[in-house]
């Protein structure tokens, strides 16, 4: 709007509007003009994803898995709808090796093909018919040397002379990937074919998940996602308030960040100065407070970095490879920063943890089992370092 002051000069005041990235009024949403867009954005098999038209309207494209349509341009290799699972299908028996399978689409909508038993797979199932009393019938192939010890399978249908892991633990020890948990034999979890396919942990540094591994034992992976791992997560935008740390000063998040102001985000810091002034012990750069015009609330060591600090107070503004650790840095090695064991290049995290050795400064390293929690990782933390 436009209006005459006092001198007779024509001013014009700018007031909220569609595109100034800040949602207000009745607006759904605003991520500023170069970004609002009237193209849709195009979601994965994995996850929905949300866009901001020109009108500041928000709009969710729901992914495509699930809908029952077969989408290969997304990598869907199969959408059976509802009756998308991840619980394995049972597959049948058969004398032919092409018959005894059966397949079922994922949650992923990836095609999952599970494979069962047959004649001609060299194990002599009784239970399916293959061997009757102590001699071969109706596949040879497996059942020629059926009834010895040593040819491959528990023959425990064979009356006086059937076998156990007692008089022939060649053939009657564990076998893992029969869905059976065979605690006696060492086995804690049998999962069939999906023993050793690895699970998806979920956001958070407590989020990690087990899956039974290929030797029927409980593997652990750790979560490497959470707020200051350095990495603005797709989960961290929608926190309220979100993660600064990551994401950086983020305009309606509730949060009256270093670096807005009342001027450039009111929904932040509109009313933060009001309970704020030079010489309450509180520095607040947000409301122009600085060493420079309030040096009794802002001074060299108190955690906040103004500008006035950044060339003379490098505790308060650190530089990332001068070798002290500041604030905001996770770690700083200097000259040895970007090395296995030391820190990174950025200063927020350390390269190499995770691999499973224990170099430069790390004090443990468990590898994917970091952050478990427990004995079984040694309790060792997520940047593997044992905290003081």
């Amino acid at each position: 709007c436009t209006y005459c002051d006092t001198s007779c000069v024509l001013k014009t005041v700018q007031g909220p509007w569609c595109g100034d990235g800040i949602t207000n009024g009745g607006e759904q949403c605003d991520n500023g003009a170069a970004s609002n867009t009237d193209t849709a954005c195009v979601p994965t098999i994995f996850s929905d994803c949300t866009y901001c038209d020109t009108q500041c309207i928000s709009h969710t494209i729901p992914s495509p898995c699930g809908d029952g349509n077969l989408d290969e341009g997304v990598g869907e290799q199969c959408d059976a709808g509802a009756q998308n699972t991840d619980t394995p299908c049972p597959a049948p028996y058969s004398t032919d090796p092409e018959l005894a399978q059966c397949s079922y689409c994922n949650s992923f909508c990836q095609a999952i093909t599970v494979t069962g038993t047959y004649c001609g797979d060299g194990i002599c199932q009784f239970e399916v018919g293959e061997h009757v009393a102590d001699y071969p019938t109706s596949c040879p192939d497996d059942c020629a040397t059926a009834g010895s010890c040593g040819d491959g399978y528990c023959n425990s249908f064979m009356g006086e002379n059937s076998e156990s892991i007692n008089n022939c633990p060649a053939d009657c020890g564990p076998i893992c990937g029969n869905f059976i948990v065979e605690y006696g034999n060492s086995e804690y979890c049998d999962e069939g074919p999906l023993n050793g396919v690895p699970c998806i942990p979920s956001y958070g540094g407590c989020g990690g998940c087990s899956y039974c591994g290929p030797t029927c034992q409980w593997q652990y992976i750790s979560s490497n996602m959470y707020c200051g791992d350095g990495i603005c997560q797709p989960e961290e935008a929608s926190f309220s308030p979100s993660c600064p740390d990551d994401c950086g000063p983020m305009c309606g998040d509730n949060i009256c960040s270093i670096g807005e102001t009342s001027t450039s985000c009111s929904a932040d810091c509109g009313s933060y100065c009001l309970g704020y002034s030079c010489g309450d012990y509180s520095c607040n750069p947000q409301c122009g407070e600085s060493n420079s015009s309030c040096p009794s609330d802002c001074y060299c060591e108190d955690g906040i970095c103004d500008p006035s600090e950044v060339e003379s107070c490098t505790i308060d503004c650190p530089v990332c490879g001068d070798g002290a650790y500041g604030s905001g840095e996770s770690c700083d090695d200097g000259a040895n920063n970007g090395t296995n064991g030391y820190c990174n290049a950025t200063c927020n995290g350390y390269v190499g943890c995770g691999n499973g050795t224990t170099e430069g400064t790390e004090t443990c390293d468990a590898g994917t089992s970091n952050g478990c929690g427990t004995s079984e990782c040694g309790y060792c933390p997520l940047g593997c370092r044992y905290l003081p």
